[in-house]
């Protein structure tokens, strides 16, 4: 009895969608009236009045679809800057790489897997558990700040050792 019901439960698991796991008790911090949602892929964050990509570096927008295609940039922070320099989304060039507060701003912390509005940000199922760079450097020499999205848990990280992922920012600083 005890093996069908631990079976259960991870089939359950299993097939769960891609919306995150959000505690109904608690309010949460990036609600979608915080987000102005443009048909070009971008979405403006009212409370910063930041331009973000709601895809992750690497992917482009679908607008047909509404979701997010192509291959998910995963790499050390300094290939990260690299790819950011001379981007091109929606029409804007002057993309950047976001700060350590900048990117909590958008962290849900009512939510985990991933800790981030589903229906803002489109993060593929696979990456909730990734990492997300900042462009803040720690105190300590070779580290950034970033934030883990399985919980929206903040770290230091290696800025050449460690792999993760980025989304992009405009405007603000």
């Amino acid at each position: 009895m005890k093996l069908t019901m631990f079976f259960v439960g991870l089939l359950t698991l299993c097939s769960v969608g891609v919306q995150a796991y959000c505690r109904d008790d608690i309010p949460k911090t990036t609600p979608n009236r915080d987000f102005i949602v443009h048909d070009d892929g971008t979405v403006t964050h009212t409370a910063t009045g930041l331009m973000w990509h709601r895809c992750l570096t690497g992917q482009t927008w679908n607008a047909q679809t509404s979701e997010c295609e192509g291959e998910v940039f995963n790499a050390s922070i300094v290939r990260h800057i690299e790819a950011v320099q001379g981007l091109s989304v929606a029409g804007y060039s002057d993309w950047r790489f976001p700060n350590f507060h900048e990117l909590r701003s958008i962290v849900e912390y009512a939510c985990f897997l991933p800790a981030l509005n589903t229906n803002i940000f489109r993060v593929p199922e696979r990456f909730y558990k990734a990492f997300l760079h900042s462009f803040t450097p720690q105190t300590r020499y070779h580290e950034f700040m970033g934030v883990y999205l399985e919980q929206g848990v903040s770290a230091p990280r290696d800025y050449d050792e460690y792999s993760g992922l980025s989304l992009v920012v405009r405007g603000g600083e």
